[in-house]
């Protein structure tokens, strides 16, 4: 089963209109799907202050990818958007910050 045709966006969720706060997607590749979830959780989170996206590794085009979510509509009107580098296996007090975006 290929897993990139399953994810439909459903018409109706309220868990993540009103409560959901902060988002943090892991290994994110920017595929269609991915940036279509990012649209999906910033077009219905209306508290939504956190997205955090730590990239996978080998994705080139990432400011592609971050000037497309930039024109994306928001709900709330106070979001703070941060991007970090792909993981590592260093130990778990590391920090991975590559750059910060907020806007």
């Amino acid at each position: 089963m290929d897993l990139s045709e399953c994810w439909e966006i459903p018409d109706e969720v309220t868990c993540s209109t009103y409560h959901l706060k902060s988002v943090r997607l892991l290994d994110f590749g920017g595929s269609e799907n991915e940036v279509e979830l990012v649209r999906f959780l910033l077009m219905k989170g209306q508290v939504l202050e956190k997205l955090s996206i730590t990239w996978l590794e080998g994705v080139e085009n990432r400011w592609e990818i971050i000037r497309e979510i930039k024109k994306f509509r928001t709900c709330s009107s106070n979001i703070a958007f941060t991007f970090f580098n792909p993981r590592s296996n260093i130990c778990y007090g590391a920090r991975f910050s590559d750059y910060v975006v907020d806007w």
